[in-house]
């Protein structure tokens, strides 16, 4: 039983390790969403940004399609690493719950 809750433990803090990096993660990406808007048959993007309650719009100005993918797999990584991140919440509240179980604690 002892080598079983070792290895909880190290699960846990495994676990732990990996949502901290993938917060890190997802703070060196591009913040706001890419928005374009066609003015005089000309499309112009903006950096959308939310900050509580305020929303506000970075001029980018006409973007190649390079930047445009750069900004589009962006958004999806940070959709993955969120994904993860609620996946790495619900193991971890599981760990927590069976590591505070009698059985395992007087071990």
């Amino acid at each position: 039983m002892r080598i079983l809750k070792g290895i909880l433990k190290e699960q846990l803090e495994s676990a732990g390790r990996l949502k901290k990096g993938y917060e890190q993660s997802i703070l060196n990406l591009h913040c706001g969403a890419l928005v374009s808007k066609r003015i005089n048959n000309r499309v112009y993007y903006y950096n959308e940004l939310r900050d509580k309650n305020r929303i506000s719009f970075e001029y980018l100005g006409k973007l190649d399609p390079d930047r445009i993918k750069a900004f589009n797999q962006d958004k999806h990584r940070k959709n993955e690493y969120k994904r993860m991140i609620k996946e790495l919440n619900l193991q971890i509240k599981f760990l927590k719950k069976v590591l505070s179980l009698k059985e395992i604690k007087n071990v």
